[in-house]
């Protein structure tokens, strides 16, 4: 129930130039038109259109011992740099532990609000407070991890510039490998897409859905794809279309194929929201704030 409330980076700069270029090649909509490889645009920064990312901060904890980096509170200066200078409006957060959620809202909490259901911060969403206006927050998503459940964000946004508003949700799955684990992300998934259909029908708005989902297989992919879902990561292609036989009228689905260099990390929309940049941000800076990358798509709802 809702309650009120380096050479292996490509700058912005870069990205918006040459999504320019590709959107004004294609009267205003980048298509596939032989363009098989992700161009590594975030597009043209048109009114209207925000940065949306999902970014894995690499938990205070895990770099207590023989992890060269420094500390989280230390890092989270690198993570709260690579939001500004990436542009980033509204960003899904994971692993982000209690000294990590403090040193973000003594960092940058004049810019950007924190949301974390409950006292743990460790699944939380952040967003521009002069581009955002949190109107409402769900605690109703409670997914397996480890040894326990844990209640990922939900949030409702009212975008300041456009009035409009929309469902964001971040979450981050369990890793592991082998069947007990994978078992425990597919529940997770389920239970996921099952908020999803609640909350669209509640509230009749689009959904932004990211994070870290620990999956890159064909069938999260296109299980995904299958409930209605639109990639971050596909922005540049034409979909598929279904095949109709001439003479029976047999209807065969369109194929469903993974996107190449596809990663755990993921941005997703229902419809009503639509992608025209993404960006997949590391090397640099990146590695020595967390051991994801920092992943960026053009929104607008």
């Amino acid at each position: 129930m809702f309650g009120l409330g380096s050479a292996r980076r490509l700058t912005v700069a870069t990205a918006a130039t040459l999504g320019a270029a590709l959107l004004a090649t294609t009267g205003g909509q980048a298509v596939a038109d032989g363009l098989t490889t992700d161009p590594g645009t975030l597009g043209e920064a048109v009114p209207g259109t925000f940065v949306t990312a999902t970014l894995n901060v690499l938990g205070n904890s895990h770099t207590a011992g023989a992890d060269p980096r420094p500390s989280g509170t230390t890092r989270m200066a690198w993570s709260v740099q690579l939001l500004r200078d990436n542009g980033v409006d509204l960003v899904g957060l994971q692993e982000l532990e209690k000294p990590q959620a403090r040193a973000f809202n003594r960092i940058a909490g004049d810019t950007y609000q924190l949301f974390f259901p409950g006292k743990d911060p460790r699944d939380a969403i952040a967003f521009r407070r002069d581009r955002f206006e949190l109107v409402g927050t769900d605690s109703s998503l409670r997914i397996p991890y480890r040894r326990f459940v844990r209640t990922m964000p939900v949030v409702i946004l009212r975008d300041r510039v456009t009035g409009k508003r929309t469902v964001v949700m971040s979450v981050h799955n369990v890793a592991g490998k082998g069947l007990k684990w994978q078992r425990r992300r597919n529940i997770s998934v389920r239970r996921e897409l099952a908020a999803v259909t609640r909350l669209t029908a509640q509230t009749g708005l689009p959904v932004v859905f990211v994070g870290d989902f620990n999956d890159r297989r064909v069938n999260f992919y296109c299980r995904m794809v299958a409930n209605g879902f639109t990639s971050s990561s596909t922005w540049w292609s034409t979909p598929a279309a279904p095949t109709t036989d001439p003479v029976t009228g047999e209807v065969t689905p369109a194929p469903c194929a993974l996107p190449r260099r596809a990663g755990i990390d993921w941005v997703w929309g229902t419809p009503g929201v639509t992608f025209s940049g993404y960006l997949k941000v590391d090397g640099g800076l990146v590695d020595w704030a967390t051991d994801h990358p920092l992943v960026l798509a053009r929104t607008s709802l």
